[in-house]
């Protein structure tokens, strides 16, 4: 849906372990607070996931699986398939915004210790950048660097892989507007560099309204807001202000990787066409307010 948040819940533990449970994504209206279950990963393909990033087309939407090192793809009607896994070279994928599309369409992976680049037009993975230790964010700026946040703080690679340090905030998430202003969310707070200048730190706020563990972090579609989701909490900070709003306070563990839907403009009317066609089509799925999908 045009606007809304997919954000994904990882159990402590892999499903079938006695600490686990099925990890799910929600699909969240932040306009008026509705949420509910998007599609829960079915056995044999849970297993901890974190990461969500959208196909370049919109059509599926993909996050990482670090217990059995897979890409997994999920298309419009919640069906799960491994895209890809092992054999393509990926090995503990994490990190909550650790996957990313550039702007040819070639998808990019936080691997265990480097950055892999599938090109679009299929074939073999490139190993974009290494050693990267634990990547976690993956994001690009309109110029074609990558930004990534790592263990030993945030690099931007330009597009040949050549990397310079740009901020010491370790495991830090990062995401970049169309201006080419980064955030990153550090363990001291949620920073703004306007024009991707990291002599021009701002802080927009303190990281005092989060709770510990996971987080994850989305640009609004109208980039003047970013979207920050923390155990189960849906918050909006003014990326001028850094005025804070709480949108929803669900109770589930939502945290760990957060995609938002803005399909390309000549695709609205194919969207609107096909919604109407499944409303006719099919009863429609349960909602919920704060009530657990």
């Amino acid at each position: 849906v045009p606007g809304h948040l997919y954000i994904a819940s990882a159990p402590p533990a892999p499903c079938g372990h006695p600490d686990g449970f099925n990890d799910r994504i929600y699909d969240v209206d932040p306009v008026t607070g509705l949420w509910q279950i998007f599609t829960i990963i079915p056995n044999g393909l849970c297993g901890i996931i974190s990461g969500l990033a959208f196909t370049p087309d919109g059509t599926r939407l993909r996050t990482a699986n670090y217990w059995t090192s897979q890409i997994l793809e999920i298309d419009g009607d919640g069906n799960v398939t491994a895209v890809l896994g092992p054999p393509q070279g990926i090995a503990g994928p994490d990190g909550n915004n650790g996957l990313a599309y550039d702007a040819a369409g070639d998808f990019f992976v936080a691997n265990s210790a480097e950055i892999l680049d599938f090109p679009a037009a299929g074939g073999t993975a490139i190993v974009f950048a290494s050693p990267v230790l634990a990547p976690s964010s993956l994001a690009f700026a309109p110029n074609g660097d990558l930004y990534a946040g790592h263990i030993d703080g945030v690099t931007r690679f330009a597009p040949d892989g050549t990397g310079t340090p740009f901020a010491p905030f370790l495991g830090a998430l990062v995401d970049v507007n169309q201006s080419g202003d980064a955030f990153i969310l550090a363990a001291s707070g949620l920073y703004r560099y306007p024009g991707g200048d990291p002599n021009m730190q701002m802080l927009l706020t303190p990281r005092g309204f989060l709770g510990t563990g996971d987080v994850s972090m989305a640009l609004s579609p109208d980039e003047q807001s970013l979207y920050v989701a923390n155990g189960g909490r849906l918050w909006s900070v003014d990326v001028g202000s850094g005025a804070l709003t709480l949108l929803i306070n669900s109770g589930t563990g939502w945290d760990d990787g957060m995609a938002v839907f803005v399909p390309e403009p000549g695709s609205l009317s194919v969207f609107f066409v096909v919604a109407v066609m499944l409303c006719r089509s099919r009863p429609p799925r349960s909602s919920s307010n704060g009530g657990g999908g």
